[in-house]
Order: C-alpha cells, then sequence, then structure tokens
C-alpha cells in the first residue's frame, strides 16, 4: 500500500535468499506503478515456513531518485489448515453412476461390435463355400 502523498513508479518486490522462504522460478516481481493512497498484490510460487519473511521493495519516487526499503512479514501456516477448500470432498452418487454406466455402456458396445463380426465372418464364410 502507498501511504504516501506522491505516485511512485517502477516499483519491484524481491524475496532475497533466506531461510523461511524457498521461491520456485523468478524471486522479483515489477509491478510498475502505483498511486498514492492506493494498493496492489503481487503473487510468487514459494515454499514458505512459519516465522519472518524479509521483502525489498524498490521505487522511483517523484523526483527520479531510486529508493530501496526492506520490509518483514511474518508468515504462519496455522491460517491456512483446517480451511474447507482444503479438505477432500467426497463424491457424488451421480459420479460413480456416470462412470458405471459408461462401462456398462463400452461392455456392451464391444459385445455387440465382435457379435457382428462374427456374424459377418460367418456369412462371408458361407458364401463362398456356395461358390
Amino acid at each position: 500500500m502507498n501511504i504516501g502523498e506522491d505516485n511512485v513508479v517502477g516499483l519491484t518486490a524481491d524475496i532475497p535468499k533466506q531461510d523461511n522462504v524457498i521461491v520456485k522460478g523468478t524471486n522479483r516481481e515489477i509491478i510498475g506503478e502505483l498511486d498514492a493512497n492506493d494498493d496492489t498484490t503481487f503473487n510468487y510460487e514459494a515454499l514458505p515456513k512459519d516465522g519472518e519473511i524479509a521483502l525489498e521493495l524498490s521505487y522511483t519516487d517523484t523526483i527520479n531518485e531510486r529508493r530501496h526499503m526492506e520490509k518483514k512479514v511474518y508468515y504462519d501456516s496455522s491460517y491456512f489448515t483446517d480451511r474447507k477448500a482444503s479438505e477432500v470432498q467426497p463424491k457424488s452418487i451421480y459420479y460413480y453412476l456416470f462412470w458405471g454406466l459408461l462401462v456398462i455402456i463400452v461392455i456392451r458396445w464391444v459385445w455387440v461390435w465382435r457379435r457382428n463380426k462374427k456374424k459377418k465372418e460367418k456369412e462371408r464364410r458361407e458364401s463362398e463355400r456356395k461358390r
């Protein structure tokens, strides 16, 4: 969040190497411009551990000076456990009915196809004998 009175440009967020987080992919997110009293989000794919995670923010201010600051955030994995979205949802009875019916239809189709194939083969052999 930009709580300052001026806009910033060239905003980047870096996660430096540290013990509490392993970043997958790039450790820099280029955010771009951020207006005064505005906020934004950025995403990293990472494997965090409980504890402090350091972020390095860099931006260019209105007098065209590049500034750097370090902020620390605290990660607590307990906020992400026992969530409804994390639970394995049981399958509906319709899921099993659909797949069961599909298997029965495929078995029936194969059986009819093989029966018709044998019937045509038998008819072909009989027609060859008559010649």
